[in-house]
């Protein structure tokens, strides 16, 4: 680590690139474990989240009870700490690949993490209905949001440009294309 900063570096985040390679190549293994406690004192001791999501309107705030947002944050939990955090290391080691100009390959265990996220309906959580979606309060994937970027803020791109994708589509597209 000193003769690469003193060879005129790779700056700060590059070293914490070769310390993770590193890492890696040690078979150090990072971990994550949800802050599943602290979650729930939030959400019923600090914020009230089933009063707020009770007097929900615009949304199906009614559905969001205590136990299916408990059994959203256990399971999200699980996914983040099995699927995601895994992920790290083998991304760190890999990387993406570039193939030619209409392909990517992502690092091995991405596209089945993301197929696991889709096949689980996580990603329509919160769309609307008429879309799809199960329409629940867009402040309830905050609790999911915070774990998946935690356990692996590479992997958490992937949803979030997708969900990126479909707020552009729902603001801006014509009928027939929504």
């Amino acid at each position: 680590d000193k003769m690469l900063r003193k060879s005129g570096g790779i700056g700060a985040t590059g070293l914490r690139a070769v310390r993770s390679v590193r890492a890696v190549q040690a078979g150090a293994r990072r971990s994550y474990t949800a802050p599943i406690k602290d979650m729930r004192f939030l959400r019923d001791e600090v914020f009230d989240f089933p009063g707020h999501y009770a007097s929900l309107k615009f949304c199906n705030g009614d559905q969001a009870t205590p136990d299916m947002v408990d059994m959203v944050i256990d399971e999200n939990a699980k996914f983040a700490e099995n699927v995601l955090a895994p992920l790290n290391d083998v991304a760190d080691a890999e990387g993406c690949t570039y193939i030619d100009q209409n392909t990517i390959q992502t690092p091995k265990g991405f596209k089945e993490a993301y197929s696991k996220w889709n096949e689980g309906g996580w990603f329509g959580m919160t769309l609307p209905e008429q879309y799809g979606g199960q329409g629940l309060p867009p402040s309830l994937y905050m609790f999911v949001g915070e774990m998946l970027a935690t356990a692996n803020f590479t992997w958490t791109m992937f949803p979030g440009l997708s969900q990126g994708a479909f707020n552009t589509i729902a603001l801006h597209a014509s009928p027939e294309l929504k």
